[in-house]
């Protein structure tokens, strides 16, 4: 309400009534800002005074929730780290709405890949050599022991006449990132 005087002394007043309409709270959490792809993250969604979420994840995708909670997403990543801004906007039925965003660093995955001869006659040597996704330290396994470190790994093989036998090399790659790729496979020498 209000009261106001002209200079010539005249009084008026009058009243009116102002409904504010609560504010809707935006608040999430998640499990992981910077990770390897695929990244999956859990998101739980704890906002207050809501009855719609919707999200945007920040490569196109979105979503729109009815309910709070926790959901999972999981970003595929690039060739290069990616920052995505993750925003959820908290909306109620009266129309006032709120907005929050975090960030979501995406690493790029390690492909390990290999190239050269698996099956041979005894005895068999191979030359093996990494041709995967960039990579700072690359290890060889043969048989579950350690064989070998870096771009290529030599194996020489014994075999008994008439008899294959199967050995395991495995392929451990870890990026400049931190982020870790692995392969496996089997040489065969007859």
């Amino acid at each position: 309400s209000f009261e106001a005087a002209t200079t010539n002394g005249c009084v008026g007043s009058g009243s009116a009534t102002v409904h504010i309409k609560p504010q809707p709270q935006a608040i999430f959490t998640i499990d992981e800002e910077v990770g390897c792809a695929p990244l999956s993250i859990e998101i739980s969604n704890d906002s207050q005074l809501a009855d719609a979420y919707d999200w945007t994840y920040g490569n196109g995708d979105a979503a729109e929730l009815a309910s709070a909670g926790a959901h999972v997403y999981t970003y595929a990543g690039e060739q290069e780290p990616v920052d995505y801004t993750l925003t959820l906007t908290a909306t109620h039925a009266l129309g006032c709405a709120d907005a929050v965003t975090k960030t979501v660093t995406v690493l790029p995955a390690v492909n390990a890949a290999w190239a050269g001869e698996t099956i041979g006659c005894a005895p068999f040597e191979t030359v093996i050599e990494y041709t995967g996704s960039d990579a700072t330290t690359i290890e060889w396994t043969m048989d579950g022991a350690a064989a070998a470190s870096g771009n290529a790994a030599t194996f020489a093989l014994e075999g008994t006449e008439g008899t294959a036998t199967a050995h395991t090399i495995e392929i451990e790659a870890v990026s400049e990132y931190g982020c870790t790729g692995a392969a496996a496979f089997e040489v065969t020498v007859n």
